[in-house]
C-alpha cells in the first residue's frame, strides 16, 4: 500500500516535511498503521532540475508563472497583489497555465460580485 501526496510552493520553506506529516497523518489516522515518512524536496526555480522541467509541463508553467509575478515585484516594484493580477493576465495572454488561471479568475471575480 503507498500513498503519494504532493505540495509545492514558489520559495524554500523548511516547514513543509512538517505539512507534509500533518497531511499523512490526517490520512492515516483512518487506517491506524506504522508510519514511516520519507521527503525528498526538490528546486524547481529557474535553472534548478532542468530534466524535470522539460518533462513537466505542468511544473514548468507553473515557475513560468511564479517567475513572472517575481518579475512584477522585483523589478517594476510592485506589490504582490497587483504582481499576481498583471501575471495571471500576462500568463493567460501567453497560454502559460491558461485554463487553469482563468477558471481560478472566474471564480475571484464570482466571489467579488
Amino acid at each position: 500500500m503507498h500513498l503519494y501526496l504532493y505540495e509545492h510552493q514558489s520559495t524554500y520553506n523548511p516547514n513543509m516535511p512538517l505539512r507534509d506529516l500533518l497531511y499523512v497523518v490526517n490520512e492515516y489516522q483512518k487506517l491506524d498503521p506504522e508510519l514511516e515518512l520519507k521527503v525528498t524536496v526538490l528546486n524547481i526555480n529557474s535553472g534548478n532540475n532542468k530534466e524535470l522541467m522539460e518533462s513537466c509541463r505542468t511544473l514548468r508553467e507553473y515557475m513560468q508563472y511564479v517567475n513572472c509575478v517575481r518579475y512584477y515585484t522585483d523589478e517594476r516594484g510592485m506589490n504582490l497583489s497587483e504582481a499576481v493580477e498583471y501575471a495571471v493576465n500576462e500568463c493567460i495572454e501567453k497560454g502559460i497555465m491558461a485554463d487553469f488561471l482563468q477558471k481560478m479568475l472566474a471564480k475571484y471575480k464570482s466571489r467579488e460580485n
